[in-house]
This record gives C-alpha cells, sequence and structure tokens, in this order.
C-alpha cells in the first residue's frame, strides 16, 4: 500500500535472520551493527533520509537507528516495543536480576543450541504453541491455568508453560 502511493519500500531481513548475512561473533549483533545495516540499505537505494518501520526487535532497531542518525531519520513507526533510552545497566543484566530464579524466554536463547534442540525436536509443535498461546486461546488456557512465562523453573524449558492447544 505504501508502494502504491509513490513510496520507496524496503522490507529488509535482520542480520542474523531470513536471507541475510549470520555472522558468528556475538558482537557484531550489537545494537549499534544492526543500526549501521540499516543505515546502509538506505544508502545503497541512495537515499539521503528515511522512514522507518519495525516490529517487534525491529522497534528498537528503528529507535536506536534514528537516535544515532538524526539527520537521516525523518520519522519513526515502532510497533510493539516502545523506545527506551540506553540505561546504566545492559538489558540482559537488568533481565537476570528481575528474572533471578525464574524462567525468562531472553535469558533461556542466551545458551547457543539449549533452545534450538528443544524447537528442533518438532517444529510445529514449537511454532504453534508458540502462536498459539497469545491468540484467545492461549490466553485463556493461560489465565484458567495461572500460568505465565515466569512461573516455569528457572531451569526450565521454553515450550513447558505453554498451553497445549
Amino acid at each position: 500500500m505504501l508502494a502504491e502511493k509513490g513510496f520507496t519500500v524496503a522490507a529488509i531481513d535482520v542480520r542474523g535472520y531470513g536471507g541475510s548475512s549470520r555472522p558468528y561473533e556475538i558482537e557484531a549483533y550489537s545494537m549499534r551493527e544492526l543500526t549501521k545495516d540499516v543505515i546502509g540499505v538506505i544508502d545503497a537505494l541512495g537515499f539521503d533520509t528515511a522512514i522507518l518501520i519495525g516490529h517487534d526487535w525491529g522497534g528498537p532497531i528503528v529507535w536506536n537507528t534514528a537516535v544515532l542518525n538524526e539527520k537521516r531519520i525523518s520519522a519513526v513507526l515502532g510497533l510493539s516495543v516502545p523506545f527506551f533510552p540506553r540505561r546504566d545497566i545492559s538489558s540482559m543484566d537488568l533481565w537476570q536480576k528481575i528474572y533471578q530464579g525464574k524462567f525468562f524466554y531472553q535469558l533461556y536463547f542466551q545458551e547457543e543450541g539449549v533452545a534450538e534442540t528443544e524447537f528442533e525436536e518438532n517444529i510445529r509443535k514449537y511454532l504453534e504453541r508458540t502462536y498459539f498461546s497469545i491468540d484467545a486461546r492461549g490466553m485463556k488456557a493461560q489465565k484458567e491455568n495461572a500460568i505465565t512465562g515466569s512461573s516455569k523453573a528457572v531451569n526450565g524449558k521454553y515450550l513447558e508453560a505453554l498451553p497445549n492447544i
């Protein structure tokens, strides 16, 4: 629809996703590196400025791209994740404090191979339970069973507390 209105639209794969490159080094996925990728796309398309739209993990990327490149970004639409300014503590350290002794999916995903092993046992089951857990059926099941992500044991698995829909 935006393209029909005369805008140039580019939907990019974030580094490590889809058809993008997949550097192995963790440092290659820093927010600063991800924002450089966005600016690189703007440059490659031949534009001086751009309007950015980001959803979920793309939200913090577009917000930070605008903060770090304010003359290049004329507007931002961030969906599902608001802008959070830089803190004195990293998000990872903050989550470790908040969820100490509890399960939190972002922390679960930090140990290489653990989540992948669980999900690859049955990809269909993983996708269905992940997506259905946040629709009306999943919300109802969680309410009825008082299940929350943080109710799992700290060493629990991702799928343990998701409703079996």
